[in-house]
């Protein structure tokens, strides 16, 4: 499973592995 981490290293949920945004721990919004 392919995840992206935030730079505290929590890992981003609720977002498909292609999708073009993503949301950290706190629901902000951001682009890898």
């Amino acid at each position: 499973m392919t995840t992206a981490s935030t730079s505290d290293g929590n890992v981003a949920r609720g977002s498909v592995v292609h999708s073009p945004e993503w949301r950290d721990r706190n629901g902000n919004r951001y682009e890898p």
